[in-house]
């Protein structure tokens, strides 16, 4: 399943994102056969990374859903944070802060590629937090020693979250 899920937020990664669109917007992915894969609910912003030198990079906050659910994968669907100048497959535990506070501990996210990926139904908090609050940020230091760091405008999240909800048969 979470491959189905990274493949959806994968394809539609660069369009969105390099768009900067700050507006939350509901998108049906479809597949190779032209039906609907799934749905992404998603906002960008542009993020700054710390190495050798400092530089900006496209990023977006995402709620992915499967709509092609089977009884060998689970139907859960993600929340993704996608960096466009990201690599490499190691957990990573990103501090996030809704209005400049702490949103319980780090906890583990999987990193595939540009996405760091968690389970919406392990976030319950962070969920809550998206529903209530104005801004989101999320700052960690990745395996390659570089620290990441952006911020998402929460204003509008929860004006077509009743859409994709519908869409992904969730209750979010």
């Amino acid at each position: 399943m979470k491959k189905l899920l990274v493949s959806l937020v994968t394809v539609f990664a660069t369009m969105a994102v390099m768009a900067e669109n700050t507006d939350w917007q509901v998108t049906e992915v479809t597949g190779h056969d032209k039906s609907v894969a799934g749905y992404i609910y998603h906002t960008g912003a542009v993020g700054t990374q710390v190495g050798t030198k400092t530089m900006k990079a496209a990023t977006s906050l995402r709620l992915v859903c499967s709509s092609k659910v089977s009884p060998q994968r689970s139907g859960d669907p993600l929340i993704a944070v996608y960096w466009n100048t990201m690599t490499g497959n190691a957990p990573q535990f990103p501090l996030i802060q809704v209005d400049k506070k702490d949103i319980g501990l780090p906890v583990q996210w999987m990193q595939d590629g540009q996405l760091l990926m968690r389970s919406v139904y392990e976030s319950k908090e962070l969920i809550q937090a998206l529903k209530t609050g104005r801004n989101i940020s999320f700052t960690w230091i990745g395996t390659d020693a570089v620290r990441r760091t952006t911020m998402f405008n929460l204003r509008d999240f929860n004006e077509h979250l009743g859409e994709f909800n519908s869409s992904c048969k969730t209750e979010l």
